[in-house]
């Protein structure tokens, strides 16, 4: 924050939003919005990206390839460039094919008179788009089928030195649900995982894990 207000000509913020609240995030694209000078930024945050981002610069295939744009438009012009490039990647192979069928066709395709079309198919087997970077893909195999119960949360409580940070928590996460825990720094939100995972333990009250439940946990520190 001190760095923030010092005033400076050129910000490089890299990852800025990893350990900040939403009331802290929300201050800081506030702030940039209003800053004068020139900021670059590296982060997966979509929504930070779409609220703040005036350009985007990506990286592919060792190029930079800027754009006009928030992360919004910018995925909608990607995914037309994409096409494009699609499009192209089939004219290619088209011409491969014919090329090919020519050399295995010609003996003597070696000859002179012959060159530039041997020197187009190496050209067209070389092209760039070859060396497409593309996401790698994890698989994830599917874990043992879960039970009705997943978690169920009965009356905890608990407290750091002298400040109460939960107070009486009841509540069961049904299978498949998905659940965002929001609060300020110091709240108690990374605390409750730490007694999820059995790292600390509740002042009062109980944590139940279904008995098929197989717990992973990426702290933020990842």
């Amino acid at each position: 924050c001190a760095l923030l207000l010092s005033k400076p000509d050129m910000l490089l913020l890299d990852e800025p939003t990893n350990h900040l609240d939403a009331e802290s995030v929300a201050w800081l694209e506030r702030f940039l919005h209003d800053f004068a000078g020139t900021v670059v930024a590296v982060t997966h945050d979509r929504y930070f990206l779409d609220n703040v981002a005036g350009w985007i610069l990506e990286l592919d295939r060792g190029r930079g390839i800027p754009f006009e744009g928030n992360y919004s438009a910018w995925l909608e012009q990607k995914e037309t460039r994409l096409e494009q490039e699609a499009s192209q990647e089939k004219a290619r192979q088209r011409a491969i094919k014919s090329e090919l069928e020519w050399v295995r066709s010609n003996p003597k395709a070696r000859q002179a008179k012959s060159k530039s079309r041997l020197q187009r198919f190496e050209e067209l087997q070389s092209k760039e788009v070859q060396a497409r970077n593309e996401t790698a893909e994890l698989y994830i195999p599917p874990g043992e089928r879960l039970g009705e119960k997943v978690i169920e949360i009965d009356h905890l409580s608990k407290g750091f030195r002298d400040r109460l940070l939960i107070d009486d928590l009841s509540v069961s996460i049904p299978r498949g649900a998905i659940v965002g825990i929001i609060g300020p720094n110091g709240a108690g939100k990374s605390t409750l995982f730490r007694m999820l995972t059995g790292n600390e333990q509740p002042e009062q009250g109980s944590i139940t894990l279904g008995d098929t439940v197989d717990l992973a946990y990426v702290d933020q520190s990842r």
